[in-house]
């Protein structure tokens, strides 16, 4: 921020110049310029996650396994829009190239109900939550082992939270 004194035609204009140019025009020995006022009132979002791994445990073959990661709006003032919740990355579990394991995830809002996608599919998904503070979601993922041979089987994704527009 500069402090700029302009002086045209003995008339003294004093004021803030905030990283735009200056500009003012002489009419009849007066001078004119538009000033502009703005104000940025960030958005505001906090979420807690329960953990940072999906842990399965030790799986059976032929074995359906439920895991979660729960979701807590701690702060949020994004003017009522939804949260948004972008998954990035995520793909079936893997030993290596060759053996995986399908998986699905779901987002199940404060109690409702989930519907699974695919890993692939989740990447895709408009994923969204209401904005209300204290309030649990979960984020389930899902695995279906059928002959499945031994191993330890991962992936890792990122998770962004954003104000939905």
């Amino acid at each position: 921020m500069k402090n700029a004194i302009v002086v045209l035609a003995a008339v003294v204009f004093s004021g803030m110049v905030m990283g735009n140019a200056f500009a003012a025009t002489i009419v009849a020995g007066n001078v004119a310029t538009t000033l502009t006022a703005k104000a940025v009132v960030p958005s505001q979002l906090s979420v807690q996650l329960s953990g940072t791994t999906m842990d399965f445990g030790k799986v059976s073959a032929s074995e359906t396994q439920e895991a979660k990661i729960d979701i807590t709006i701690l702060k949020c003032n994004v003017g009522g829009n939804q949260v948004k919740m972008d998954v990035n990355g995520a793909a079936d579990l893997a030993k290596d190239s060759t053996h995986k394991i399908t998986t699905y995830y779901a987002l199940k809002k404060n109690g409702g109900a989930k519907t699974y996608s695919t890993a692939s599919a989740i990447n895709s998904a408009s994923l969204t939550m209401p904005p209300t503070v204290n309030v649990k979601h979960e984020f389930y993922g899902k695995i279906v082992t059928k002959n499945t041979p031994i191993g330890t089987y991962t992936d890792s994704f990122t998770v962004t939270f954003s104000q939905a527009v």
